[in-house]
């Protein structure tokens, strides 16, 4: 995908929030070309730098603080909005050894937000040391594959939920995050076929029910797989007796047999 080897195809929102940014520039500055702000090899966009009216600090009074402004095409500001904003004052800052500690977002209502970007820089700086190490890895030993909440607007979503799926990936199970993915694995569990053989459902009295109702990753494991099973061996229930199991929605946490 770094390399440009993998052709992805855009999902219409984000289309969609660029004609609608394009629109409000136009509104509200009378211009719809997005400015590249460029040091090194980093390139950021914001729609506008302006100069800080006071420096920030008194250390700071000798530099001129430039803070960016974005132009978005929403009525609220989203996280990956204030990231974008953030790596735009990361860039701006790199030749002056100063980074802006505030920035704007003007939303769609023509309101002004104003984002303190101290505390985005930490997740900007993770994520810059994480694409230099991607770069310098060799082409057989690409990054680990996790599906997460931005895989449905991403360019390549088609390719690495097929790779997901090649692989019985544990990320294509809901609520999962790396760190409980990375406890799996020091278990020996790196696929949902191998998290659904763990499941041990247990008899439990009435009064305890309720309060041991919890969300169980290799029950929603054996879930995918009974389904995935049940699809594919369809006909073969009605010429070989199989012992099957039926989990409830209403009772996602015991199982029955048919």
């Amino acid at each position: 995908m770094l390399r440009g080897e993998i052709k992805g195809t855009e999902h219409e929102l984000p289309l969609i929030l660029n004609e609608r940014a394009k629109e409000n520039r136009l509104r509200f500055m009378a211009c719809d070309a997005t400015p590249f702000i460029e040091s090194g090899d980093l390139i950021a966009d914001c729609d506008v730098l302006l100069k800080a009216e006071s420096p920030s600090s008194p250390s700071k009074k000798g530099c001129d603080q430039q803070m960016p402004y974005l132009v978005v095409g929403t009525y609220s500001v989203s996280k990956q909005q204030r990231l974008r904003l953030a790596f735009a004052g990361h860039v701006s800052g790199l030749p002056t050894r100063h980074r802006p500690t505030v920035g704007f977002i003007v939303t769609s209502d023509g309101e002004k937000h104003r984002i303190n970007l101290n505390p985005l820089y930490t997740a900007i700086a993770s994520a810059l040391n994480g694409l230099g190490k991607m770069i310098g890895e060799p082409e057989s030993n690409p990054p680990k594959l996790f599906l997460n909440s931005h895989c449905p607007l991403c360019l390549y979503r088609d390719h690495c939920h097929h790779e997901a799926e090649r692989t019985d990936d544990l990320s294509l199970l809901g609520n999962m995050t790396p760190k409980i993915i990375r406890k799996h694995e020091k278990k020996g569990i790196s696929t949902i076929k191998q998290l659904s053989y763990i499941y041990n459902p247990r008899r439990r009295k009435k009064k305890s029910f309720a309060k041991h109702n919890v969300f169980n990753f290799s029950l929603q494991a054996l879930q995918s797989e009974l389904e995935k099973y049940i699809c594919t061996k369809h006909h073969a229930f009605r010429r070989i007796r199989w012992n099957c199991f039926w989990i409830s929605k209403a009772y996602p946490t015991k199982i029955f047999t048919i």
